[in-house]
């Protein structure tokens, strides 16, 4: 059996210190789209597995009526995100 690859994380840092990843980046506007289309009007949503925070960021303006959540625990990592919600 041959050895389980090591997971790479494609982010870098942007020069204003947020993480960012080129295929969140790539893949968001399509799956808010798809939320768009899925969802109803408002509610809560916990992003799983957060990451550089893009997609929360993206769906919090998106779908203005959504409260976003990362769960990602490094808050240093999402602040430079947030718009507030």
């Amino acid at each position: 059996m041959s050895p389980t690859p090591p997971i790479t994380n494609n982010a870098t840092v942007d020069t204003d210190s947020r993480r960012h990843s080129p295929a969140a980046e790539r893949n968001r506007d399509p799956i808010a789209a798809e939320l768009r289309r899925l969802l109803p009007a408002q509610g809560p949503a916990l992003e799983i597995a957060s990451g550089t925070a893009q997609h929360a960021a993206r769906f919090s303006t998106a779908l203005p009526g959504w409260r976003w959540q990362p769960s990602d625990g490094d808050k240093v990592a999402f602040s430079p995100w947030s718009n507030g919600n």
